[in-house]
């Protein structure tokens, strides 16, 4: 006759069996990827004592996770799910925590967390050693573009000053930013850009629109490269960049809505 299994009141209960122990979690990784194994195969899998091993698979056995044939131990259905749910967790709970500088400091709803958008790009952080390292990163990028699309919450100097020396280049470039209006205001009151500001005025490539909401999140589209900023006190603190379709693909969506809602800055001064 089986043992009777012991049943966790809850899914919270479940994930904290799992996290409470390497051992356990060796243990079903281990069956679930070579299969029906004997002790001294999971001991070997573990490099654990044979007393240690035979606790911890008395504990799964008891918990439903593991059936004892005899001289081998597989998965049952329920420990299959659970290794598969928890390996899951485990890869987003890790990307999470790496995109943490960025996702920490932008509202929920702008990635689906099933999408997985972040699993292939590339994370610039701002730090005490290299505070403007997002920004560096951005303008590297920008650099040598042909085609640029960008909402851009908060406009810096170093972006003007950039616009303008490829304006004055003679790059060939196309530009397009979507600014709030506030933003505008107070690019209009910089002392000392007078210049710059009328070279990339006057430049055919650039297009500029006035959002008439506050913007919080920056999200450009630069050649086949997207990238979303994060910013902390006013400073971009964190950016996200993809080659990705998808990644590119929900840029663009989020441009197009902005640009929707903008209008073109000259009739904005009207």
């Amino acid at each position: 006759m089986s043992r009777p299994q012991v049943g966790m009141e809850n899914a919270d209960e479940e994930l904290s069996f799992l996290l409470r122990s390497d051992n356990r979690r060796e243990i079903l990784v281990a069956l679930a990827e070579r299969g029906p194994l004997d002790r001294h195969e999971i001991r070997d899998a573990l490099d654990a004592s044979r007393r240690t091993v035979s606790r911890v698979l008395k504990t799964l056995v008891e918990a439903g996770y593991v059936r004892n044939l005899g001289n081998r131990y597989r998965l049952t259905a329920f420990g299959a799910f659970q290794v598969d749910t928890f390996r899951d967790w485990a890869e987003r709970a890790a990307i999470t925590d790496r995109f943490r500088p960025f996702l920490a400091n932008v509202d929920d709803g702008l990635f689906d967390p099933e999408s997985g958008l972040l699993r292939s790009a590339s994370l610039t952080v701002a730090t005490d050693l290299h505070p403007h390292a997002p920004m560096d990163r951005l303008l590297a990028i920008r650099e040598g573009a042909s085609q640029i699309r960008s909402v851009t919450p908060i406009v810096r100097n170093r972006c003007l000053t950039h616009v303008a020396k490829r304006c004055r280049r003679g790059d060939q470039f196309e530009a397009e930013v979507v600014v709030p209006a506030e933003m505008v205001e107070r690019v209009d009151s910089l002392t000392g850009h007078d210049s710059t500001l009328r070279t990339i005025r006057a430049s055919e490539s650039v297009s500029s629109f006035v959002h008439p909401g506050p913007l919080r999140v920056l999200c450009s589209v630069v050649d086949d490269t997207a990238v979303f900023g994060a910013y902390v006190d006013a400073q971009l603190h964190a950016l996200v960049e993809s080659d990705a379709h998808e990644f590119r693909e929900l840029a663009t969506e989020r441009i197009d809505a902005c640009r929707t809602e903008a209008v073109q800055a000259e009739e904005s001064a009207n």
